[in-house]
């Protein structure tokens, strides 16, 4: 994108819509990204067009950041590549969503230089994040339901930044096969064993990762903020270490006394089942129960 396009959002901070050859594009920002230290851009998956966009990419972006609660981000709903619709070849293979992710570095890098950034890419907007991944110098990457991301470790991503990954128990996109034959398929699961990115507890379907209320959603919000321990997200849903149950909660192998330590991290107090989270105004540390 253009500076002088993002220069606009800067100032306004209001949508902005263009075309490019036949393709619309267009891009809305909560907050004030003029002056924000944190800046989430949300990309999404298909089906999500112009007519679309508020109700989907739109929604999901507001409901970040009014579930951050936080003055210094600004939340960007990104709707800047042509999306797949339905489930025909173009979800199933990389040709939109590499066209996206020549466009999404392109906006990344025209970003307040100041600011955090945190990607975040739903369904088949996460092979859009994950190809655009190692040229992108952001402080974290996440991927909700996704069908894969053409990768089959963290280390092919060739990102230095934080990933994280989530399926929702009932979100229909764990049947889709997640293999690779040529272009056609995303191959391996970001959120399953052995990927290497840092787990999330997310219930509901394909659609409910942003739902007001969810735990992912209130996961997603604390993506953010630098206050936060984030070792002990992961310690909590990675699975295999010592202390995890799942995604259903913990037990303590540890004897301290009903507080679970997962591989000497402090783990956190439980907001019921299927979420946790973080209690504010703790600095990263190892071993702090939060």
């Amino acid at each position: 994108m253009p500076k002088a396009i993002l220069l606009l959002l800067l100032v306004f901070a209001a949508p902005l819509t263009r075309t490019v050859g036949d393709v619309e594009k267009k891009v809305t920002v909560i907050g004030d990204l003029g002056s924000a230290r944190h800046i989430a851009v949300v990309v999404p998956g298909s089906d999500v067009d112009i007519p679309r966009f508020e109700r989907t990419v739109g929604r999901m972006a507001r409901d970040l950041f009014n579930e951050a609660g936080r003055s210094d981000l600004a939340v960007v709903a990104w709707l800047g590549y042509r999306t797949p619709q339905g489930l025909g070849v173009d979800a199933a293979t990389g040709r939109l969503a590499e066209a996206g992710a020549r466009e999404l570095v392109d906006f990344v890098r025209a970003l307040p230089a100041t600011a955090h950034v945190h990607v975040f890419g739903h369904s088949y907007g996460s092979v859009v994040v994950a190809l655009a991944a190692k040229d992108m110098a952001v402080d974290d990457i996440v991927f909700t339901g996704s069908p894969g991301v053409r990768a089959a470790s963290v280390a092919e991503l060739g990102t230095t930044a934080n990933v994280w990954a989530a399926r929702a128990s009932g979100d229909w996109m764990r049947f889709v096969p997640k293999v690779r034959l040529g272009d056609l398929g995303h191959g391996r699961d970001p959120a399953s064993p052995g990927f290497g990115a840092r787990l999330f507890a997310a219930e509901g379907s394909h659609d409910s990762y942003y739902a007001p209320g969810s735990a992912s959603l209130h996961s997603l919000s604390l993506i953010e903020p630098p206050r936060l321990s984030w070792s002990l997200i992961s310690c909590v849903f990675q699975p295999g270490l010592a202390g995890v149950d799942g995604s259903r909660g913990f037990r303590s192998r540890s004897g301290c006394g009903g507080r679970c330590r997962c591989a000497g991290v402090g783990c956190c107090t439980s907001r019921g089942i299927p979420g946790w989270r973080i209690r504010p105004g703790h600095a990263p540390a190892s071993d702090r129960v939060c």
